[in-house]
């Protein structure tokens, strides 16, 4: 699978060596954009794509989406804060199983909450009698976590070279931070997409362990469905 930044005529070259499967995407959500085609190449060999890689120019990094998973951090609270100013709107996070919503206030215990500062979003999260800095995406699952809520399903479908591989689900709800995104997008190569009827990302082919992995960094347990 090929990405990053593609120099004018590098498909072309590619075509010359390998065999080359190229995938075009639809813009969704009615983004202006679409998201760039996804492409494939095959060889015989492991080592032969390496070293007709490295004669394009292309590094070959082996499976990255193993790789970004194995090294993931499990998130956690940030730096000490001050509480929120009299002068702040604050909203506070309020879950349930179906839906997550902000609610005018300060929470009544330990919880997210969001104000303006500097006209931009700011993400607080109230741990006992202390503040902590966080961003949206970490607040949100340090809550869910909090809260013993699942966000993350994975559905087997096949297995190979002994792998266990599916589908990944995550509530939309519930942002990814970048790199367990990455990772899990990198397990296919294509663009995450959404099921509009349930609110869900959808994630193909990956196997047990990445999902696992991510899970575990975002202090989720994967429920496996059939």
């Amino acid at each position: 699978m090929l990405v990053g930044q593609r120099r004018i005529g590098l498909l072309e070259r590619l075509e010359d060596v390998f065999a080359v499967q190229v995938e075009e995407h639809e813009s969704s959500h009615g983004a202006p954009l679409c998201a760039p085609s996804s492409v494939y190449v095959q060889s015989d060999s492991i080592d032969a794509l390496r070293s007709d890689l490295a004669e394009l120019g292309i590094a070959f990094v082996g499976c990255a989406a193993r790789n970004i998973a194995e090294g993931l951090s499990p998130i956690g609270l940030g730096d000490l804060a001050a509480s929120p100013s009299r002068s702040d709107v604050v909203e506070h996070l309020t879950l349930t199983e179906d839906w997550h919503q902000f609610s005018p206030g300060l929470p009544a215990a330990d919880g997210l909450c969001r104000f303006t500062a500097l006209g931009r979003p700011s993400y607080l999260f109230r741990s006992g009698k202390n503040w902590h800095h966080t961003d949206h995406a970490t607040g949100i699952l340090l809550e869910l976590a909090r809260c013993g809520l699942s966000v993350i399903r994975w559905r087997p479908e096949r297995t190979m070279a002994g792998q266990e591989i599916g589908t990944a689900f995550v509530d939309q709800g519930a942002p990814l931070p970048p790199l367990q995104a990455r990772a899990l997008v990198l397990c296919s190569g294509l663009p995450t997409r959404f099921g509009r009827a349930v609110g869900t990302a959808i994630y193909p082919n990956v196997p047990k362990e990445i999902v696992e992995l991510v899970g575990e960094s975002i202090r989720q347990r994967v429920t496996v469905i059939s």
